[in-house]
């Protein structure tokens, strides 16, 4: 049975989805069109933390995947519900709960929770997280952040009246006089997208049967694949059985911008994961989210190793890991190389047991990954030098106030530890 990816074990994926979608905010308010991506709540810090220490877990969240950070907060879906938690107290601030009962999930399949995503919209600050509800309807909830009040919810039909298992919030973008959220949702072993509206209406805008919805691009845009090969004219091929294309959506209209070259499936390698707002890494290949055009940087060519996840600093770089221990740092803007790590290559010359096996997170100009001995280190990025090789964590999310991490397997549904930044000495004058 195919499974929704954003629950796919492995802490590197994982890291490189959350951050696309947690990080990056598509378009603005006050444009009658989509805007270059920006940075959205409190990640203005520069100084991005070095050391941890740990806080204890977060309760009912059920794997980092089902957590957002937003400053000294947390947001968790769990449950049926969505829940704002203090960080330095671990206390629930305040919580909100699916219309309908839970739907039905066969042991050992993972649960139905996506990960909740922060938005501006019409002044004010709004958390937005999807419920499948058990029946033939989903929900998409607004909830305040400051003050933890329903803003709205907006139900709709699931399609031909399917049950859904799963839902989740795949990107947004917010224009003058309206905002669209894409939300994809597993239904009876079908992927199907929709576009809700979150303007007055609130309504069902468009749905795309066969297309899993997977995180935000620039340009009001949503990386997808596409189940069943759909060109621009809506004309369907059948693809292979657990493989597809990777594609771009319109946010705003559901319309299919372009369709990758190449089938993927499941195997290693073989993924569509966030490389920057510039770039989609589909199995080996980079490919451009303007057009779709395939692009090969240094690393991606034939004879490497397969890319495990790249992580998009939030700045201007993104960091690879590469099956085999070997890491590089790009330019997220152009692809272009600037160093690389680790490998066959470096092994021989100057082993590095200090250097990370995998990257799980960057964030403002600094590198977090974990070595083959479990231990936290932390990377400049623009030298690929290391400045601690004992940070006390290997963040997937991470922030200037707080870091979650998922447990040493680094399972979808491993508990998350809280670990608090312990505050860098101030530069000497």
């Amino acid at each position: 049975m195919r499974r929704m990816r954003w629950w796919v074990a492995g802490a590197a994926v994982m890291a490189a989805a959350l951050v696309a979608v947690l990080l990056v905010t598509l378009g603005g308010e006050d444009g009658g069109g989509a805007e270059a991506p920006r940075v959205t709540g409190p990640f203005t810090a520069h100084r991005p933390p070095l050391h941890f220490q740990p806080e204890g877990e977060l309760a009912d969240a059920v794997g980092v995947r089902s957590a957002a950070l937003d400053g000294a907060r947390a947001y968790v879906h769990a449950y049926g519900r969505l829940k704002a938690v203090d960080l330095a107290t671990r206390r629930t601030l305040w919580s909100v709960r699916q219309s309908g009962p839970l739907p039905r999930v066969n042991p050992g399949d993972p649960p139905p929770h996506g990960t909740p995503v922060r938005v501006r919209y019409g002044g004010r600050d709004l958390v937005l997280v999807a419920f499948a509800n058990t029946g033939v309807r989903a929900e998409l909830v607004a909830v305040d952040t400051a003050t933890g009040t329903e803003a709205w919810r907006a139900p709709w039909r699931t399609m031909e009246g399917r049950s859904a298992v799963r839902c989740a919030v795949s990107a947004t973008t917010t224009l003058r006089g309206g905002g669209v959220a894409a939300v994809a949702c597993e239904e009876s072993n079908r992927y199907v997208t929709y576009g809700i509206a979150f303007d007055g209406a609130r309504r069902l805008l468009w749905q795309r049967p066969d297309v899993e919805a997977r995180f935000p691009l620039a340009g009001a845009r949503v990386a997808a694949m596409a189940w069943q090969d759909t060109d621009r004219d809506g004309r369907i091929d059948s693809a292979p059985m657990d493989t597809g294309r990777a594609a771009a959506l319109d946010v705003r209209t559901g319309r299919t911008l372009w369709t990758g070259g190449r089938h993927l499936s499941l195997g290693p390698g073989r993924e569509l994961l966030p490389f920057s707002p510039h770039f989609v890494l589909a199995g080996a290949d980079l490919l451009d989210v303007r057009t779709g055009r395939r692009e090969v940087p240094a690393g991606f060519a034939a004879g490497h190793e397969p890319v495990v996840s790249c992580s998009y600093d939030q700045r201007a770089h993104t960091y690879c890991s590469f099956y085999g221990g070997e890491l590089a740092a790009y330019e997220a803007a152009g692809a272009r190389l600037i160093w690389r790590r680790g490998g066959d290559h470096e092994a021989a010359v100057s082993p590095s047991p200090s250097l990370p096996r995998s990257v799980t997170a960057a964030w403002y100009g600094l590198v977090y990954g974990l070595t083959q001995d479990g231990e936290g280190v932390v990377m400049d990025g623009l030298t690929g030098r290391i400045l601690e090789d004992d940070s006390g964590a290997a963040p997937d999310l991470v922030n200037e106030f707080a870091a979650l991490e998922a447990a040493a397997d680094r399972a979808w549904n491993s508990p998350v530890a809280v670990h608090r930044t312990v505050p860098r000495p101030a530069p000497a004058r």
